[in-house]
């Protein structure tokens, strides 16, 4: 059986519910991976829900664009 994610029956609220559940599950602290991103040039990926990457950035300081 293939599994969906987000559920098209769901509202938005809830999915970002679920999406917070998940990434709170994972152990993924965004704090703490911001204090080690560097100030330095770089490229960054923007993905989405399926893991597809669906943007590609540059900047010339990488911590103030992403923060």
């Amino acid at each position: 059986m293939t599994t969906y994610w987000p559920n098209p029956g769901e509202t938005v609220a809830l999915q970002k519910k679920h999406f917070a559940e998940r990434i709170e599950m994972s152990g993924f602290n965004i704090q703490e991976e911001l204090k080690k991103m560097p100030t330095t040039p770089g490229v960054y990926l923007m993905h989405d829900i399926h893991d597809d990457v669906i943007y590609v950035g540059k900047a010339i300081n990488l911590k103030r664009r992403v923060s």
